[in-house]
């Protein structure tokens, strides 16, 4: 039977659970509350007063198969006598009878003792609250599924991490590109300089975390980030009476590289900032060295939510300090296509009011074209596209984070190397479309070939007819009698 270490109240002599409102240990039956200096003194004597010494001689009636016992260990619960079954990672747990808290504290022995603890800030109703809101906004939720969803469990858990503190000197070296666009005439001319660009300098980090627990995916952990470590305390086992805690099976060996890879993400990203000038920038070659690495073991505080719908489950995390929940949620196919095709609709008709517009402004008439038409329809389709992926991704908000930028020293961005090297410059030039000059060309060719227009010609007066002696005027000669 394993060591197992229970705080009562010296009121009522009921199990006491650490308060996230008031960061105290507080009775639940009396509501006496206990300052943590006072159970720290009380956890030392615990430490030092002997063992009883109370040994039964017990037959059995049969023993275990070999491998039966493997990674399952059984505690036996001092309040009720109950049986409590976890695995060989559990660290504290309540017993599932009578409910009281207890601290296994032989999981935490020698090397097992974590270094610091982030006790809980917000309580259980805060997490219901929390995923109530989590729901909102989302158009693309199901809208039964916040009615009909079933929350099948609620547990407060200190999750173990290995927290890497390090001085990052780093060497980064980018490609760096300018372009200057003109044209003429005929063509479209793109001028490309290429850069060569030399970062160096050191970036601090302070406690980044990496997962140290297999039970817990990486990205659901990574995703309630950040932690605030103002509040980082010393690890005392009263901290955990109340909530389930779990001791790392993920070395700190086995975590360095992914702390390394969010810290060399890091430092790519805040050099690159000192690159300016440039229409892009793309790093080609990082080398880091860390100096001072410092790697310490903490339990970190994450309200679990199982709920189920439809026969599947799904599994939401709130950061017990700052509330920040993630989880993946399920969508409403047929309001998908809904809102796409109202999007496309809108954006489509949306250009082709806005080209007849223009015909009436420019021309005093209604000119729609089938490239016209066309070109409306890929509008809508680009906005509907757009519109929808956001909507789709309000509904995904589990992933892995790609840098630390959050446990970045304040400060700690000092650069001794800042050069810009110009490598070479090149020039593209692409035919402007040919639609207007072919249109000016047919016309220049009908001009060329069609006849030259001829003056009129003066018209000659016929001489003037002089009246012969005795004719009338006016009267001709054959007129004449």
């Amino acid at each position: 039977m394993a060591d197992m270490q229970e705080y009562k109240c010296l009121s009522c002599g009921g199990g006491l659970e650490f308060n996230s409102a008031v960061q105290k240990m507080k009775c639940p039956f009396c509501d006496t509350e206990f300052e943590m200096s006072a159970l720290k003194a009380y956890d030392e004597e615990t430490k030092t007063a002997g063992a009883s010494d109370m040994k039964w001689d017990v037959q059995s009636s049969g023993e275990w198969g070999a491998g039966e016992l493997d990674g399952m260990s059984v505690y036996g619960c001092q309040s009720c006598g109950g049986e409590i079954v976890g695995d060989a990672t559990t660290a504290a747990t309540k017993c599932p009878y009578c409910d009281n808290p207890v601290v296994m504290k032989g999981q935490f022995s020698g090397a097992l003792k974590p270094d610091y603890v982030i006790p809980f800030k917000l309580d259980k109703k805060a997490a219901e609250n929390a995923l109530s809101n989590h729901f909102k906004g989302k158009k693309l939720l199901p809208r039964v599924f916040s009615s009909q969803h079933h929350i099948e469990e609620i547990q407060g858990l200190y999750v173990p991490f290995w927290l890497f503190d390090t001085d990052a000197d780093a060497t980064v070296r980018y490609k760096a590109l300018k372009k200057k666009k003109w044209s003429d005439d005929k063509f479209n001319y793109v001028e490309t300089s290429s850069y060569s660009v030399l970062r160096q300098g050191t970036l601090g980090f302070t406690k980044v975390p990496v997962d140290g627990s297999t039970k817990m995916p990486d990205a659901l952990m990574e995703s309630v980030e950040p932690y605030d470590y103002k509040d980082v305390k010393e690890f005392q086992s009263a901290y955990l009476a109340g909530y389930v805690a779990d001791k790392y099976d993920v070395d700190a060996e086995a975590s360095i590289a992914r702390a390394n890879e969010r810290v060399t993400k890091s430092v790519e990203s805040s050099f690159k900032k000192t690159v300016t000038g440039y229409d892009s920038v793309t790093p080609e070659h990082t080398a880091v060295s860390l100096k001072g690495g410092k790697v310490s073991y903490a339990l970190l505080p994450l309200w679990l939510l199982n709920t189920n719908w439809n026969s599947e489950k799904f599994v939401f995390a709130m950061n017990g300090q700052t509330g920040k929940i993630v989880g993946n949620l399920p969508m409403d196919k047929s309001a998908f296509w809904k809102y796409f095709m109202m999007w496309f609709c809108g954006g489509a008709v949306g250009a082709v009011v806005l080209q007849i517009l223009y015909g009436l402004i420019a021309n005093g008439s209604v000119s729609l074209t089938v490239p016209g038409i066309v070109g409306a329809a890929v509008i809508g389709l680009l906005l509907s596209f757009f519109v929808t992926s956001g909507m789709k991704g309000q509904l995904k908000t589990v992933g892995m984070q790609a840098r630390a930028d959050s446990y970045e020293k304040a400060n700690s961005l000092k650069m001794r190397t800042n050069r810009d090297t110009f490598l070479f410059t090149k020039v593209e030039k692409t035919p402007k479309p040919q639609a207007s000059t072919a249109s000016a060309s047919a016309t220049d060719t009908s001009t060329a070939t069609a006849k030259p227009a001829t003056k009129p010609a003066t018209p000659v007066k016929p001489p003037a007819q002089v009246a012969k002696p005795g004719a009338r005027p006016g009267q001709t000669p054959s007129q004449k009698k």
